[in-house]
């Protein structure tokens, strides 16, 4: 339904994408051979509106395509020619890309791209008639997609009651010997539960565990 309103305006490609630590991850109406080819060309070294959006310093929206790129005289050969793929092979002239930022801690950056066949001028007027919807639709997909993200991470981490317990009292600032002290157990005992931690947080540091721990709502200080 997102993609019939927003083809409406100013075309029917969608991409939501963002970088972490586990790498690139898209979201796309794109057929399945155009991002395999993408992914297996190494295409994102080559991708200037992408690149804007993990690497520039604005956060404005961003126009790009065959339609806008013939403009510039700052891409390389190999960014032209993928822009020039994307028309020839997808159908895509036209497209408009928001940079996206973390709201979860988890993600470095990211993009939410709308675009098509779409001439220049008709493109420019589609844009003008819905670009507040157009922002609201990034921030949404991309707040609704990280949370998605954040509760699975959540949901996959078990942490038992005293891994949580030895991270809380640290959290509060207390020493192994006196975590080992307030629970009544062995000091060998309270390290074992934070190394038991680190290892399902897959964290390097006690400090890291908790800061991980905070961030995912696991332990409430």
């Amino acid at each position: 339904m997102a993609t019939a309103f927003l083809g409406s305006f100013v075309g029917d490609i969608i991409t939501y994408g963002t970088v972490d630590r586990d790498g690139m991850v898209f979201h796309t109406t794109l057929p399945d051979w155009w991002m395999e080819e993408y992914t297996e060309e190494g295409y994102a070294a080559h991708d200037h509106a992408f690149s804007h959006a993990l690497y520039g310093d604005s956060l404005q929206p961003y126009l790009f395509g065959v339609a806008f790129d013939a403009e510039r005289r700052d891409l390389t050969a190999d960014q032209v020619r993928l822009v020039e793929a994307a028309a020839t092979d997808v159908e895509i002239r036209t497209s408009l890309l928001f940079p996206l930022r973390s709201v979860t801690g988890t993600e470095q950056a990211g993009s939410f791209v709308v675009g098509g066949n779409l001439k220049r001028q008709e493109f420019l007027a589609g844009v003008d008639d819905c670009l507040p919807t157009l922002q609201i639709a990034a921030l949404y997909t991309h707040w609704h997609i990280q949370t998605l993200k954040r509760q699975r991470a959540i949901d996959e981490i078990r942490l038992s009651p005293r891994e949580r317990e030895v991270l809380l009292w640290l959290s509060k600032g207390l020493r192994t010997d006196q975590i080992a002290y307030k629970l009544g157990i062995a000091r060998v005992t309270v390290d074992l539960h934070f190394a038991n931690g680190r290892r399902k947080l897959k964290a390097a540091t006690r400090e890291q565990a908790l800061a991980k721990a905070l961030a995912l709502n696991l332990i409430q200080p």
